[in-house]
């Protein structure tokens, strides 16, 4: 069975890319100076602009129809009781005939009343959304329940239940993926896939023998991005991209501590092994021009799991440089080492998909891992040089919502070299001092100067067809300090309020708008920090081409994506919301 468009998988997604062993044989310099035939590859459809406010955290809003049954628990293990939402939505004639909404078992027995009242689950009293929380448990493979409108059945909804996955099931997602990586490394020709269109044909080819076979339940393909996903009768879905090679799927702390991670840095060619130097002559240039600010370890290749994101903390520097990959059902995903001590796996982490099988050797993870393990980030500034890491704002957003100052990314598939250029130019305008004068230092750039210096230095974006550019979230004031390091002193210390992020609550922190539409798009506040009301709230678009916003009302106008930032007007609390606009059809 297929079908044309990508869809929400069913478990485990198993993230493969064209990576390390693909790579080019041509000539590196010919390569950076742009002289090596072009890129072919998947092109960002997200109008994002190279610096941009802080988004809040991606969270996915159940937004059910009118008389339409969602829960935010399709995916779960067999035998264990959790607690589910469940939400529909009436309209003004329902509620003022006062019917009731309630949820009922498969074999028609009645769980549970929901309400619009606040309490069971129900984020916001009388906006129509009427939820209920229910404990659901199963030990069949699917489990249905219904959605009743004054005793007459109006949806239904289906949650997958999965056995404990064991390490064969384990290790045939992953030989599944490893045969369609074998298809396309035979369509690679100098570092280059001669014919992507073949490739993925004899992929899809692959995968109707598997649903033949009953080894696949059905498949998904996306012809233009070229990614499928298999759906396997253990219930673990693969995931596959056919990928281009060379690329790569201000507070002042006292004290900042800069790390670098690169999970396969032995994957690439030797021809770049000068590059590959980057991460760290970035974080070594930082610890020597300033006093606070210490290089605290380089990390590679297998000591580089997804664990290490449980040590990332307050006033850090991340340098993060590898592979990545994004689709629409899970974001950006940044490809590191699967952990050896298959003990520690924690199989809960793969089915709610904040990790993903991806290889023998290899995991990914999402903006759900950052969600669940990441601590306070206050005063962190992370660069994720990866490949799609901003090809939209969820993965930028879950770490500024952990309190991150700032985030740096590509918003697509890039260049392997010009992705650790810009990485160690960008430190560079950090570090070095503006000029005013042949004698006179102006002071330390901003992320945003900074950004622009290292785009004068090497290039608005990565040359070839694939026009990827390095983009950033957050706080663009941010700055590593404002003194040299052998003139620093305590008394020098930026000493700037805090900004606090997370006591203004918001219903929906991630908004989709049309485009000339004439529906209202609200940005609705469900708490405000004691002492202040609404009346408080500053509004500002990241870019009003896009979307602008007055008293919390957005008005889209072309497509692209923004950031809507909520701050009082003392500058103490802010918070912030996603909005993603698209062009009516």
């Amino acid at each position: 069975m297929k079908r044309n468009s990508l869809r929400k998988t069913v478990g485990i997604i198993s993230a493969l890319s064209i990576t390390a062993t693909l790579l080019s044989s041509c000539n590196m310099e010919e390569f950076f100076n742009g002289e090596s035939s072009s890129v072919s590859g998947t092109t960002s459809a997200v109008s994002t602009s190279s610096v941009s406010e802080e988004p809040v955290h991606y969270s996915s809003e159940l937004e059910p129809e009118v008389h339409g049954l969602k829960t935010d628990s399709e995916y779960r293990i067999s035998g264990e009781k959790e607690e589910a939402l469940f939400e529909t939505k009436l309209t003004d004639e329902d509620v003022s005939a006062g019917v009731m909404a309630s949820l009922y078992s498969s074999g028609g027995d009645k769980l549970s009343d929901m309400y619009d009242d606040g309490t069971h689950g129900d984020k916001i009293a009388g906006d129509n959304i009427y939820s209920c929380l229910y404990d659901v448990t199963s030990e069949n493979e699917k489990e249905s329940y219904s959605l009743k409108i004054d005793g007459k059945e109006a949806d239904t909804v289906e949650i997958s239940y999965f056995d404990e996955i064991t390490e064969d099931e384990y290790a045939y997602a992953d030989s599944v993926s490893e045969s369609f990586e074998d298809v396309v490394r035979k369509y690679v020709v100098d570092g280059e896939i001669t014919d992507e269109d073949k490739a993925f044909a004899e992929i899809i080819s692959i995968a109707d023998d598997l649903v033949k076979q009953g080894i696949a339940i059905e498949y998904t393909a996306d012809e233009d991005e070229k990614t499928i996903v298999v759906d396997l009768k253990s219930g673990i879905g693969c995931f596959y991209q056919v990928e281009v090679p060379e690329t790569d799927a201000a507070i002042d702390a006292e004290n900042i501590e800069v790390y670098t991670f690169q999970p396969c840095k032995a994957g690439y060619d030797s021809s770049i092994s000068k590059y590959m130097t980057y991460p760290d002559v970035a974080a070594e240039n930082m610890d020597d021009e300033f006093d606070n600010v210490s290089f605290c370890g380089n990390n590679d290749d297998s000591a580089v799991t997804a664990d290490v994101l449980k040590g990332f903390s307050q006033n850090q520097v991340i340098l993060w440089h590898g592979h990545g990959g994004y689709n629409e059902d899970s974001h950006s995903v940044i490809i590191c080492a699967k952990d050896k001590n298959e003990n520690e796996r924690n199989d809960d982490d793969y089915i709610k998909r904040r990790l993903y099988s991806a290889g023998e050797e290899e995991v990914a993870f999402s903006y759900k891992y950052v969600d669940e393990y990441c601590n306070d980030l206050a005063g962190t500034m992370v660069y994720m040089g990866c490949c799609c890491t901003a090809k939209d704002t969820v993965l930028a957003s879950s770490f500024l919502n952990k309190g991150a100052e700032l985030f740096v990314g590509n918003d697509d598939i890039i260049r392997t070299v010009y992705n650790l250029k810009m990485m160690k130019r960008f430190s560079e305008g950090l570090v070095k001092q503006q000029k005013k004068f042949w004698f006179f230092n102006a002071g330390y750039r901003t992320a945003k100067e900074a950004l622009e210096y290292a785009k004068d230095k090497e290039g608005e974006h990565c040359f070839g067809d694939n026009k990827a550019e390095v983009v950033m979230y957050g706080n663009l004031a941010y700055k590593l300090g404002d003194t040299e390091k052998e003139e620093i002193s305590t008394t020098e210390k930026n000493t700037e309020k805090a900004v606090i992020n997370g006591e203004i609550q918001i219903k929906k922190p991630y908004i989709s708008a049309k485009a000339g539409s004439t529906d209202e798009y609200k940005i609705e506040i469900t708490k405000m920090p004691e002492g202040y009301t609404e009346d408080d709230i500053v509004w500002k678009s990241s870019d009003s081409a896009v979307a602008y916003v007055k008293n919390g009302i957005v008005e889209p106008v072309s497509a692209g994506n923004v950031v809507v930032e909520l701050k009082t007007k003392d500058g103490k609390y802010v918070q912030y919301c996603s909005v993603s606009v698209v062009e009516m059809k």
